[in-house]
């Protein structure tokens, strides 16, 4: 029977609406209950249901969206050309601190890959050479099956295979990293995944 699965992305994506949705609704029935109790105390005012809440916070929260537009709209006013798009947010234009930031963010995402590297290889080495099925068996209780600075996403392991073999991809970063991933060999090395590497290692 076929099974439908997301991506990575999709997954925190659907999960990040749910979120909202559910919280938006557990508001809107907090207003109607709340603004219901302030009717035994004040009788002018009317009664409101539940799907008057839900236009009521959603009125308001179209009005703090102008009122949010409004500020970024100053702020760009009083700093032009310093802030540049970055998603749905903004951020500062390239600076020294912000270059020096994504230089250490590689850095460390490298090394995290190498020590995962020596963890999987140290537990090959157990095994007759043959890599562990999965990252738990290696790593666990560690940072090392995260990716550094992104919470909750863990790397693309490809668990069984052995030590001396044909070298392929044994665990690399998921597709949310923007810019191009690393990936650890089963050799041991540490690539980073070029389109040419991607095509070389079929993970187009």
């Amino acid at each position: 029977m076929p099974v439908v699965r997301l991506t990575e992305i999709a997954s925190m994506r659907l999960s990040t609406i749910s979120f909202f949705l559910v919280c938006f609704l557990l508001c809107a029935a907090c207003v109607a209950l709340l603004w219901n109790r302030v009717l035994r105390e004040i009788v002018d005012l009317p009664k409101i249901t539940f799907r008057r809440a839900l236009g009521l916070l959603l009125l308001w929260g179209m009005l703090f969206n102008v009122v949010l537009t409004m500020i970024s709209a100053a702020r760009e006013l009083l700093t032009p050309g310093a802030w540049e798009p970055n998603g749905v947010t903004y951020r500062l234009r390239n600076s020294h601190a912000r270059n020096g930031g994504e230089a250490r963010l590689v850095r460390e995402r490298y090394e995290r890959l190498q020590r995962l590297g020596l963890a999987l290889w140290q537990a090959a080495q157990k095994n007759a050479g043959r890599y562990p099925d999965s990252l738990d068996a290696a790593a666990a209780g560690s940072n090392l099956r995260d990716v550094p600075e992104m919470p909750g996403l863990r790397y693309n392991y490809q668990g069984g295979q052995s030590i001396g073999g044909k070298v392929e991809v044994l665990a690399s970063e998921p597709k949310a990293v923007d810019s191009d991933r690393f990936a650890l060999l089963t050799d041991g090395s540490v690539v980073q995944l070029t389109p040419a590497a991607r095509r070389q290692y079929g993970l187009d």
